[in-house]
């Protein structure tokens, strides 16, 4: 058996080269963007429910904010984690 690549060997390891960088490039924008994510909607995990302004509407926003900051966060996290059988 011949050890040398032929152009047709050589060309298919590029190419799977390329796929696997491109694959390991989308996958830490992917990283990047839930760091950011994070990142912005930790501070509103952290908020004092006993400093919430006096007026309802501005309770019911804010605590609505925070409900989807942690869902957020939660589907965040979660893909982090393996799939579950």
């Amino acid at each position: 058996m011949d050890d040398n690549p032929t152009q047709s060997d050589l060309i298919a390891a590029d190419e799977q080269a390329q796929e696997a960088a491109d694959q390991l490039a989308k996958a830490a924008a992917i990283e990047k963007n839930h760091r950011l994510w994070l990142t912005a909607i930790t501070p509103i995990l952290v908020i004092d429910a006993g400093n919430l302004p006096p007026y309802e509407e501005v309770r019911d926003a804010l605590n609505a904010t925070i409900v989807a900051a942690c869902e957020r966060a939660r589907r965040i996290l979660k893909s982090d984690l393996p799939a579950s059988r």
